[in-house]
Protein backbone atom coordinates (compact mmCIF):
# COMPACT_ATOMS: atom_id res chain seq x y z
CA UNK A 1 0.00 0.00 0.00
CA UNK A 2 1.21 3.56 -1.05
CA UNK A 3 -0.28 6.41 1.54
CA UNK A 4 -0.23 9.63 0.69
CA UNK A 5 -0.99 12.00 2.84
CA UNK A 6 -3.69 11.93 5.57
CA UNK A 7 -6.09 14.38 6.64
CA UNK A 8 -5.18 14.03 10.60
CA UNK A 9 -3.09 16.07 12.94
CA UNK A 10 0.54 13.58 12.33
CA UNK A 11 1.48 16.57 9.98
CA UNK A 12 -0.21 19.20 12.35
CA UNK A 13 0.26 20.33 15.49
CA UNK A 14 1.36 16.48 16.51
CA UNK A 15 4.58 17.48 14.18
CA UNK A 16 7.60 18.50 15.67
CA UNK A 17 10.37 19.46 13.75
CA UNK A 18 14.26 18.98 15.00
CA UNK A 19 16.59 21.39 14.31
CA UNK A 20 18.17 21.28 11.03
CA UNK A 21 21.23 20.17 10.54
CA UNK A 22 23.61 22.55 8.34
CA UNK A 23 23.68 20.14 5.28
CA UNK A 24 20.19 19.72 5.15
CA UNK A 25 19.41 23.24 4.79
CA UNK A 26 19.52 23.52 0.85
CA UNK A 27 15.63 23.72 0.00
CA UNK A 28 16.24 20.85 -2.77
CA UNK A 29 17.20 18.52 -0.05
CA UNK A 30 14.14 15.50 -0.07
CA UNK A 31 13.81 16.46 4.00
CA UNK A 32 13.03 19.89 3.02
CA UNK A 33 10.89 19.03 0.08
CA UNK A 34 8.48 17.01 2.38
CA UNK A 35 8.75 19.62 5.24
CA UNK A 36 7.13 22.27 2.26
CA UNK A 37 4.75 19.04 1.13
CA UNK A 38 3.43 18.53 4.61
CA UNK A 39 3.11 22.61 5.12
CA UNK A 40 1.45 22.96 1.79
CA UNK A 41 -2.20 23.75 2.40
CA UNK A 42 -2.89 23.21 -1.70
CA UNK A 43 -1.40 19.74 -0.98
CA UNK A 44 -3.59 18.97 1.86
CA UNK A 45 -6.94 19.93 -0.22
CA UNK A 46 -5.82 16.44 -1.73
CA UNK A 47 -4.89 14.07 0.99
CA UNK A 48 -7.57 11.21 1.96
CA UNK A 49 -9.62 11.00 4.79
CA UNK A 50 -8.77 8.29 7.43
CA UNK A 51 -11.76 6.89 7.06
CA UNK A 52 -11.48 6.76 3.57
CA UNK A 53 -8.21 4.67 4.05
CA UNK A 54 -9.53 2.32 6.52
CA UNK A 55 -12.42 1.56 3.93
CA UNK A 56 -9.77 1.28 1.27
CA UNK A 57 -8.30 -0.95 3.45
CA UNK A 58 -10.88 -2.94 4.40
CA UNK A 59 -11.98 -3.43 0.78
CA UNK A 60 -8.79 -4.72 -0.13
CA UNK A 61 -7.88 -7.12 2.14
CA UNK A 62 -10.22 -9.79 1.34
CA UNK A 63 -8.97 -10.06 -1.93
CA UNK A 64 -7.58 -12.54 -3.96
CA UNK A 65 -5.83 -10.20 -6.57
CA UNK A 66 -3.51 -8.08 -4.59
CA UNK A 67 -1.42 -5.07 -6.76
CA UNK A 68 1.82 -4.65 -6.20
CA UNK A 69 1.30 -1.13 -5.74
CA UNK A 70 -1.98 -0.03 -4.71
CA UNK A 71 -2.08 4.34 -4.04
CA UNK A 72 -4.49 5.43 -1.33
CA UNK A 73 -5.57 9.07 -1.91
CA UNK A 74 -4.91 11.67 -5.31
CA UNK A 75 -1.59 12.87 -4.00
CA UNK A 76 -0.32 8.78 -3.88
CA UNK A 77 -1.65 7.98 -7.24
CA UNK A 78 -0.22 11.12 -9.13
CA UNK A 79 3.25 10.44 -7.57
CA UNK A 80 3.49 7.03 -8.73
CA UNK A 81 1.78 8.45 -12.36
CA UNK A 82 4.42 10.56 -12.40
CA UNK A 83 7.24 8.30 -11.91
CA UNK A 84 5.67 5.80 -13.69
CA UNK A 85 5.59 8.41 -16.98
CA UNK A 86 9.12 9.83 -15.92
CA UNK A 87 10.57 5.88 -16.18
CA UNK A 88 8.61 5.24 -19.44
CA UNK A 89 10.30 8.49 -20.95
CA UNK A 90 13.40 7.62 -19.98
CA UNK A 91 13.37 3.63 -20.79
CA UNK A 92 11.89 5.09 -24.67
CA UNK A 93 15.06 7.31 -24.35
CA UNK A 94 17.81 4.63 -23.94
CA UNK A 95 15.51 1.58 -25.95
CA UNK A 96 18.51 1.44 -28.63
CA UNK A 97 21.40 1.45 -26.24
CA UNK A 98 19.51 -1.42 -24.22
CA UNK A 99 18.24 -3.59 -27.02
CA UNK A 100 22.11 -2.97 -29.44
CA UNK A 101 24.25 -5.41 -29.98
Amino acid sequence: MELGGVKTEFAGSNYIYAATHPDYVDPGCPTNQLKKFLASPEARAHWATAPSVAKRIIDIVGSTDLPLRLAVGEDAWKLIKDSVISTDKSLDRWRRLSEGP
